[in-house]
């Protein structure tokens, strides 16, 4: 089940930057010199594509340093160069750009082992450099903000974040430009080390405030990962489109640049398994007429509980709304699809819940109709007896009548 905090995150930013370190983006913001190459790329403008990406892909931003790889190894605006393209692609998909391993792939297989050994010896040579054209004494701002449940002060954190990207931008120049272009970061009092949320289009890198009581080393070495999976984030879903399938009247929206093939089997199922529901469940069930894909995602420590289904309305639909499916489907049954579909019903029958506004008494009422609409809909489903005597437990540890 999902704990409140990350469901009603109150961001409340004040705009904070770490002036001492330079921008690494040649005079604009990541994000914007990154669509101005892509968009060169796509429309065959080579040359052009090179220009912008190249600076971004040597400081290491991995989104550039894929296009680059394609560009280089077929000798698209630069001379071909399938050893130095390989390289490039390789970095990029190391640092999960996914879109990048079967151009990988690909060159892969044209290679003896001498060109694998050179490969192999470049990438674990190469290291993220910064050019003349990107060190502009400009800074980025990020946005800082808290969830209302940290002990520290936000001057406090906010703070000791400045002095972080300092001190890791010192040492690291590809953490600088991953830390500096940031869209937002949010302090949260428990949960993992940093994972990284959606929360009404805008991509935030969550971080646990006793990160700020380590050393910087080991701060980096949690946070690193999560930043480079926001900025990368931002870059491709400002490029690529959302896929759709209407699937038994519901309308399932996959998410930009994502493998979306595990979220729409998934989904599929889940609703295929609505049809074993009792009456009332599965007219509740029914309400949900559109299914988001929205994927977080977790790095250090354990992951905060959360659902699998948030309401949010759609004015287009007659009493029906959208649910925001936020998990790795690939790690995820179908039966919990499923009380997903059942928890967002529920939450759209409650306006009075405002998840941005809950009080702690609502908070708790909340709860408990989520864990009563999860217990229900796993006794219809036959799941184990070991799942229903957890969310029983959970029931009467949450104190719902």
């Amino acid at each position: 089940m999902r704990r409140l905090i990350l469901s009603a995150v109150l961001l409340t930013f004040a705009a904070a930057s770490a002036q001492a370190a330079p921008s690494p983006c040649f005079g604009l913001s990541l994000a914007e010199a990154w669509k101005q190459g892509y968009e060169a790329y796509t429309a065959g403008r080579f040359d052009e594509a090179q220009d912008v990406l190249e600076p971004l892909a040597e400081n290491g931003f991995a989104p550039a340093q894929w296009l680059v790889g394609r560009m280089v190894s077929q000798g698209q605006g630069a001379t071909k160069d399938v050893i130095a393209g390989l390289v490039w692609l390789k970095l990029a998909g190391l640092s999960q750009i996914r879109q990048a391993r079967p151009d990988a792939s690909k060159l892969e297989s044209q290679l003896d082992m001498t060109g694998f050994e050179q490969v192999r010896r470049r990438q674990e040579s190469w290291q993220p450099k910064l050019t003349h054209s990107c060190s502009e004494d400009t800074s980025v701002p990020t946005k800082i903000g808290d969830t209302g449940n940290v002990k520290k002060g936000q001057q406090q954190l906010q703070q000791w974040w400045k002095d972080f990207v300092i001190d890791a931008s010192n040492r690291n120049p590809q953490a600088m430009l991953y830390l500096l272009t940031l869209p937002a970061v949010v302090f949260v009092g428990d949960g993992a080390n940093a994972s990284v949320i959606r929360h009404k289009g805008m991509t935030i890198l969550l971080v646990n405030e006793k990160l700020s009581e380590r050393t910087m080393t080991e701060s980096l070495e949690a946070i690193l990962p999560a930043a480079r999976e926001a900025v990368n984030d931002a870059a491709l879903t400002a490029v690529f489109d959302a896929p759709t399938e209407t699937y038994k009247g519901r309308t399932l929206h996959g998410y930009p640049a994502s493998d979306n093939q595990a979220f729409m089997t998934l989904m599929r199922r889940a609703v295929d398994m609505v049809d074993k529901l009792p009456p009332a469940l599965r007219k509740k069930a029914g309400r949900i007429t559109h299914i988001r894909y929205r994927p977080s995602f977790v790095y250090g420590g354990s992951a905060t509980n959360s659902n699998f289904g948030t309401f949010a309305p759609d004015p287009k639909v007659s009493g029906g709304g959208t649910m925001v499916f936020q998990k790795n489907p690939a790690m995820a049954s179908p039966a919990f699809g499923v009380i997903g579909l059942v928890q967002a019903a529920t939450l759209s029958q409650r306006p009075d819940l405002d998840e941005e506004k809950i009080t702690p008494q609502q908070s708790k009422i909340l709860r408990c109709l989520m864990l009563t609409d999860a217990y229900d809909v796993a006794k219809a489903l036959d799941m184990s007896p070991d799942i229903l005597s957890a969310m029983s437990r959970e029931k009467r540890d949450t104190n719902c009548n």
